[in-house]
């Protein structure tokens, strides 16, 4: 199964309520789970998290791990959008600080999930399909979608961030 990096931490972290060492969290319509083992590769990246089912836990779990089946997802590239521009009143900022609006542009208005992973059934979607994806936000397919992506992998557009996904990822 794939769960996203943002739900898992190797180190503790306090306030923190993903996948780390001693914190038993639950799996989405699935067990209670606690961290066995990391798995990295010679450049010390994460690679495999190994957990274990942990059925008796009195305590009260606070994190729910949202995944996907390894056998039943596809590969896809998300596209997440933020503020394009620095500044709320581009026109009137620009011409008082006398610069050109273009300086005001963000670029990091847009972040690209290129190794992301959805459900299978998502797999047909055709252009401007829309599809809730728990805990992000709201997202249709791009135009393009099949032709832009180098491998015919489908391409999803940013349309709504959810406020939780905002204030987890920093946006």
């Amino acid at each position: 199964m794939y769960v996203d990096k943002a739900d898992f931490s190797a180190e503790v972290k306090k306030g923190f309520f993903g996948i780390m060492p001693g914190q038993p969290v639950m799996i989405r319509y699935g067990p209670k789970i606690l961290l066995e083992k990391v798995v990295t590769n010679a450049a010390g990246e994460v690679v495999k998290v190994l957990v274990k089912a942990v059925p008796e836990y009195a305590e009260k779990i606070k994190g729910v791990i949202h995944w996907v089946s390894k056998e039943h997802s596809v590969s896809a590239r998300v596209n997440q959008y933020s503020q394009l521009l620095t500044v709320e009143n581009v026109g009137f900022t620009a011409k008082k600080e006398g610069k050109d609006w273009l300086s005001y542009f963000n670029e990091d208005s847009m972040t690209v999930y290129d190794n992301a992973r959805l459900w299978n059934m998502q797999a047909d979607a055709k252009e401007f399909d829309r599809f809730q994806f728990e805990r992000v936000g709201y997202f249709c397919v791009d135009k393009d979608s099949k032709t832009a992506a180098a491998d015919g992998r489908l391409i999803f557009n940013g349309i709504v961030t959810l406020k939780e996904a905002s204030a987890k990822r920093g946006n």
